[in-house]
């Protein structure tokens, strides 16, 4: 019964909102990930090497408050991975210099 309504509600929603929630939930499963990998899932680490608050940082991992594309560069810094990754072709016609 809740599974049905979950699922009519899944199907009512618009198809970019779906997709902005599913983009998301992968930012934070990757960022999850590499603070496990780097910092044996440590949040007190993350918010020392960030200079931030535990609090913020337990708000961005439980999805209460967005992730900042300036933030996003910052972790990039501290894990020494890519968080994103775009496809290279695209950001190479993009930076090209025109001739």
């Amino acid at each position: 019964m809740v599974l049905n309504k979950l699922n009519k509600f899944i199907e009512a929603q618009p198809s970019l909102e779906l997709r902005k929630v599913d983009f998301y939930m992968q930012l934070l499963d990757r960022i999850h990930f590499l603070l496990h990998k780097h910092m044996n899932g440590k949040q007190k680490e993350l918010a020392d090497a960030l200079g931030v608050s535990e609090a913020a940082i337990s708000k961005l991992m439980n999805g209460v408050k967005n992730i900042e594309t300036e933030n996003i560069f910052k972790l990039e810094e501290v894990f020494g991975e890519p968080i994103i990754t775009v496809v290279e072709e695209v950001k190479s016609k993009r930076y090209s210099k025109k001739v």
